[in-house]
């Protein structure tokens, strides 16, 4: 069973006048909401729109990327096409309420002095508007290298989520030294449900232990199931994305043939 989720006993705002604005989000999506994971996301919000491919429309969505280069927001349009557009339509700045173990280990990443010293956190109002009409979410955006944001947030703090986001993370020329796929191993811990996945996959299984073993968990064993081929997604920065349901066994631990064939099937094979 999902644990709570406090939303202030892990962020505050910045400045004080702003915190109301927590309560509000916390009134809105409640103590056990959907939250959707999107690691390296730079300044795609595209995901707020393709989870509709999914049973479940998360109430929050957490964005995670260490390149600084994404530090320049500003409220107004970041994204306009000739079927989309998205806006900021409010920037609130955060910050963690007890110190976290901000780490850009030069062993995960490509370009360490891109990262900003400390961790930067921003709430965002997005607008997305498409021909399918108008979408409104709340984006919290962590400035934290992915590997460090899983093991010092989501595991430290136990936050469940519903779906996890895994495209274009950047591996080889983008910047990651280091794939987020390890993180399929935790997703029985995270209560997953839903994936949007990418074929590229780079695991690092004895990161995996040590990472378990730090957090004292058991992986939970979880099959993924690819039952309606129309919800995949043909194009998604130049990746054919699978929509993948994850039913999870709490009573279980995921053996290594459980997770290898697990990324067998994410890989396409």
């Amino acid at each position: 069973m999902p644990q709570k989720f406090k939303l202030k006993s892990i962020l505050k705002a910045v400045h004080s006048q702003d915190e109301f604005l927590l309560d509000d989000l916390q009134t809105q999506i409640g103590e056990q909401p959907n939250i959707a994971w999107y690691p390296s996301a730079g300044l795609d919000f595209r995901d707020l729109m393709e989870v509709n491919r999914t049973q479940i429309d998360p109430d929050v969505f957490f964005h995670t990327d260490y390149n600084s280069n994404w530090l320049q927001l500003n409220c107004g349009v970041v994204f306009k096409d000739e079927s989309t557009s998205v806006s900021i339509e409010r920037i609130t700045e955060l910050k963690f309420r007890s110190k976290v173990n901000y780490i850009i280990n030069p062993e995960y990443v490509d370009f360490p002095n891109d990262a900003p010293q400390v961790p930067k956190i921003f709430l965002l109002d997005v607008k997305l508007e498409s021909k399918f009409g108008e979408i409104n979410k709340p984006v919290i955006y962590f400035f934290m290298e992915n590997i460090n944001f899983l093991d010092e947030v989501l595991l430290h703090f136990k936050i469940s989520l519903s779906h996890l986001i895994k495209v274009r993370e950047g591996c080889g020329m983008g910047g990651n030294r280091k794939s987020i796929s390890l993180a399929y191993a935790f997703l029985g811990n995270l209560n997953v449900q839903f994936l949007l996945v990418d074929n590229e996959e780079h695991t690092d299984k004895e990161l995996i232990k040590t990472i378990a073993l730090k957090h004292k968990i058991a992986l939970r064993k979880y099959e993924l199931r690819n039952a309606a081929q129309r919800r995949n997604i043909a194009n998604w920065s130049d990746f054919a994305v699978k929509v993948l349901d994850a039913q999870i066994f709490n009573d279980q631990q995921l053996s290594d043939l459980d997770f290898d064939q697990i990324l067998a099937m994410i890989k396409g094979q």
